[in-house]
């Protein structure tokens, strides 16, 4: 929320000494650069929701694969086989492309996070509290712990040498892909809400200073 006296942005636990005067008035930033940076926040959810689909897609290759030898006890005929390895090389191409996806958005964020502050700089936002939402605090800390989990979750994996290990093998590597995938629902999750109040907060910010904000759609 903004001073109605003096246009200050005044967040929670945000005390605020109202001069009770209009602020000075701020360069203005253009609203074509103003369009593009939020156009930016959309295009970095759309690449989490992207991400996300990949690998649901992933986990549900590893469960037909799961279920298939399961069900069968590790008697496949030469058909099944062949389906079965089309699968494993499907959800390895899938985990990499997940493993890209993310790093794609995350340091997509880092840029967009960097213009933002520079933006609300400009406003006169000097504590930067437009664009440090709780959630962008959280989702730091959950992306560190998602790091290490995937990595204690595929450390000093053998590879299988029996039917009876490939069927345990691939059950561990769905129950992990499944687990990594709710990890990254969560993280995403918190990263999209931290985007969406920036945005928010920072086209808010503009109209006290006489900036007119563009319809990112137009």
């Amino acid at each position: 929320m903004y001073c109605r006296f003096c246009g200050a942005f005044v967040g929670l636990g945000n005390p605020h000494e109202c001069p009770k005067e209009p602020v000075r008035q701020l360069s203005l930033l253009p609203p074509e650069q103003l369009r593009h940076w939020t156009l930016a926040g959309y295009g970095i959810i759309a690449a989490v929701l992207a991400t996300w689909a990949v690998s649901a897609a992933q986990v549900f290759d590893l469960r037909q694969v799961r279920d298939t030898l399961t069900q069968l006890h590790g008697v496949l005929d030469e058909d099944q086989v062949t389906r079965m390895v089309s699968l494993l090389q499907q959800s390895d191409s899938l985990s990499l492309w997940v493993t890209l996806g993310a790093l794609t958005y995350i340091v997509g964020y880092v840029f967009w996070f960097r213009a933002a502050r520079k933006m609300v700089a400009r406003f006169g936002d000097l504590g930067k509290q437009a664009v440090t939402h709780w959630t962008y605090q959280v989702w730091r800390l959950s992306l560190l712990a998602a790091v290490l989990l995937a990595f204690s979750l595929t450390a000093g994996r053998d590879k299988p040498t029996t039917i009876a290990e490939t069927i345990t093998d691939i059950e561990a590597r769905t129950r992990d892909a499944t687990i990594l995938g709710a990890v990254r629902c969560l993280t995403g999750l918190l990263l999209i809400v931290a985007l969406l109040v920036a945005i928010r907060n920072v086209r808010a910010l503009a109209q006290p200073h006489g900036q007119a904000v563009a319809d990112p759609a137009t």
